[in-house]
């Protein structure tokens, strides 16, 4: 339950995101608030995203895909990585439990998404930078 959405959610933070250019991040770093609804069940939470986190977040398809070959110690795989203008999507794989997962990205500044899960159903996340770090 909460576990796995946690797992997507920093997941989705680390990996979904790539420039549009370089000169165009998606996200930038900062105090984000985040709001998930699943079941018409909302649940909102703060993190704080350093710069090296934001550059990570940045990737191109091409790093995503590189850092997911390495990374194979959740158990979970990412594929079918698709960058097409300011939107992201991908396939999470954990066991038996799939999520396909499209977001788009606004100036760096916001994100919204939707994951669709084979068990789960539906989630959408908004999420919105609120401005520095406090």
């Amino acid at each position: 339950g909460n576990t796995l959405l946690a797992f997507f959610s920093v997941t989705f933070m680390s990996f979904a995101a790539a420039p549009l250019l370089h000169a165009a991040d998606r996200i930038n770093a900062g105090e984000w608030e985040n709001t998930s609804t699943t079941n018409g069940q909302s649940h909102t939470t703060k993190s704080c995203k350093t710069q090296a986190q934001a550059k990570e977040s940045n990737q191109s398809a091409q790093e995503m895909r590189e850092v997911a070959a390495k990374d194979r110690k959740t158990g979970c795989s990412l594929d079918d990585i698709r960058i097409e203008g300011n939107v992201v999507s991908y396939t999470m794989a954990c066991g038996d439990s799939v999520t396909k997962i499209k977001a788009t990205y606004h100036d760096g500044n916001s994100w919204e998404s939707v994951m669709t899960n084979n068990k789960r159903g539906t989630t959408t996340v908004k999420a919105t930078r609120l401005g520095a770090c406090p």
